[in-house]
């Protein structure tokens, strides 16, 4: 196998037109590992290290199930992929979906860590789901020539999907090009689990019919019986409560522990954007400026990684500026993208999207993020 250093994983491929071929980074230098990991049930195989002036290289080689990829695509069958329309259904399916549970991992050599560099990935499907996704979509499925690359350079089992992660890292001192000892933690991506949702209306709190939250003043916390009948759901959900002070019931979805969301205000404010862009650019654009921004604190304290509140809807796009209209100065569509903090001591903010006019009412969803795996650290020498 022929690795370069910061080389997509699809370089693989022997058809690359000479102008890709002329960008690739140093070509370095196999070391041999052939070593397989058990990470709470799924085989992690490295066949080798690749070494270089210039950095490292490793590809893990991730297996899982025909049949697990066969039981997601068949709930996940192609006219409901294709149906899919917000970013919360695209969380759902990715969390689902069993290959695409990526991972990063660090190296150690000789007890001296490597900096992550960058990194890409590819699939490889057995025949069986070939056909089966074809069956579903009526068009031709295959397997990426990368892949199939891939595939015949380490051996790997051909009745079993692969997930091929190639991670590339910078030495943080002098090249290590003879490591005798190799330290390996696996980290795996966390998965986005949305956890329920309510509604800002004019600064207000409202209940949705669908919603399984409900919510309840600060004042009569301690007297409510949080006890999830119809009809306790039913006058929550016609009424409108201030957003200040008011409290929110929220489960999380793996472990079922309960955390309380204090809203502490809602407003909605206006932005500038006239100056975003490039000088000189014809063609400008005009930008959303509208949104909700809500204040909040949760309890028990949770990492701010870890959980969120998001706008179930998406932005409205940039647009050319019409006759009359200030724009901003840019050149094409771009995202806005936007960071603010609590004006509240110790606490959060959620951001709506962006909106070309005045924000009346929001969707949001509360959202926590959540490892499938635990880190695992596998040590091994090499001879």
């Amino acid at each position: 196998m022929e690795v370069y250093y910061n080389t997509n994983i699809m370089g693989n491929c022997a058809s690359l037109d000479a102008s890709f071929t002329n960008r690739r980074g140093e070509r370095l230098r196999p070391l041999p590992v052939d070593r397989t990991f058990l990470w709470e049930g799924q085989e992690i195989f490295l066949p080798a290290l690749y070494l270089g002036e210039a950095g490292a290289a490793a590809d893990l080689c991730a297996k899982f199930s025909a049949e697990e990829m066969r039981a997601f695509l068949e709930k996940w069958n192609a006219p409901r992929r294709l149906s899919i329309k917000n970013p919360e259904d695209y969380e759902q399916i990715d969390a689902e979906n069993p290959g695409s549970r990526n991972f990063t991992a660090r190296i150690h050599l000789d007890a001296i860590p490597l900096k992550n560099a960058m990194s890409s990935s590819i699939n490889w499907y057995p025949e069986e789901i070939l056909r089966f996704e074809a069956h579903d979509t009526k068009e031709e499925w295959k397997n990426d020539t990368s892949a199939e690359i891939l595939m015949e350079a380490y051996g790997c089992d051909r009745k079993s999907c692969w997930h091929f992660e190639r991670i590339f890292y910078r030495w943080e001192e002098a090249p290590i090009l003879s490591p005798t000892k190799v330290s390996l933690i696996l980290c795996a991506n966390p998965l986005t689990l949305s956890a329920g949702h309510f509604t800002t209306r004019n600064g207000m709190v409202i209940r949705l019919p669908d919603s399984l939250d409900y919510s309840v003043s600060a004042d009569s916390l301690n007297s409510l019986d949080f006890s999830n009948s119809a009809d306790s759901l039913n006058s929550l959900a016609s009424s409108n409560i201030s957003c200040s002070g008011q409290v929110l019931k929220v489960l999380h979805p793996v472990t079922g522990q309960e955390y309380l969301l204090t809203l502490q205000e809602c407003r909605q404010t206006r932005h500038s954007f006239e100056d975003i862009g490039a000088e000189g650019i014809a063609g400008c654009m005009v930008y959303p400026e509208y949104n909700q921004i809500l204040s909040y604190s949760i309890a028990p304290e949770i990492d701010r990684e870890l959980f969120d509140i998001r706008d179930c809807g998406e932005a409205d796009s940039p647009r050319p500026a019409d006759a009359g209209e200030t724009p901003g100065k840019a050149d094409g569509p771009a995202a806005v993208f936007m960071a603010v903090k609590s004006p509240f001591p110790s606490g959060r903010a959620a951001v709506s999207a962006l909106r070309f006019g005045p924000v009346e009412e929001v969707r949001w969803r509360t959202v926590f993020l959540v490892k499938p795996k635990e880190d695992a650290e596998f040590a091994f020498g090499l001879s």
